[in-house]
Parts: C-alpha cells; sequence; structure tokens
C-alpha cells in the first residue's frame, strides 16, 4: 500500500462481496468503473478498495501527496451515494 499514516488508527475495512459501480466526474470527463471483489485491490495506492485505490486502478487521475495514509489532503472526493443508481 502506499503507506501508513502514524498518527491515525488503523481502519477495520470489511471489503465488498458483490460488485458495484463507482462514478468518478471531473470537469474533463466522467468515468464509470464496475467494481469487482476478486480484484481488491487495484493497485499499490490507497487502502485496499478505497475511491484512491480504484480511481488509479481504472486510470482516473487523483492527486495524492502523502500516497494515500491520509495525511496530506490533496485526494479530496466529494462522496455522493445513489443507492440503486
Amino acid at each position: 500500500m502506499g503507506g501508513i499514516n502514524p498518527y491515525i488508527e488503523k481502519a477495520e475495512v470489511e471489503l465488498p462481496t458483490k460488485s458495484y459501480t463507482v462514478t468518478f466526474v471531473s470537469t474533463e470527463k466522467t468515468v464509470k468503473v464496475q467494481v469487482e471483489p476478486e480484484k481488491i485491490p487495484y493497485g499499490p495506492t490507497g487502502l485496499p478498495g478505497s475511491l484512491l485505490d480504484i480511481a488509479l486502478g481504472a486510470g482516473v487521475d487523483l492527486e495524492h501527496a502523502c500516497g494515500g495514509v491520509c495525511a496530506c489532503s490533496t485526494c479530496h472526493v466529494k462522496n455522493l451515494v445513489k443507492e440503486g443508481h
């Protein structure tokens, strides 16, 4: 993974068991990603299954100066959840 932030307790993560879709919307483009639980982690950066992990694995350029350890605040993502969409 990207590293460990020594100032934050390790997050307990429950990985998904079913696939789902994440849509990343930027000013340049919209990218829909079908997340498959068996493919997690998608890359070496961010917590496994995190939005950063999924975005980078899908080729969505998301700035992350600290390597995905919640230390720098550059990868802010507005999370809008639409159930059933």
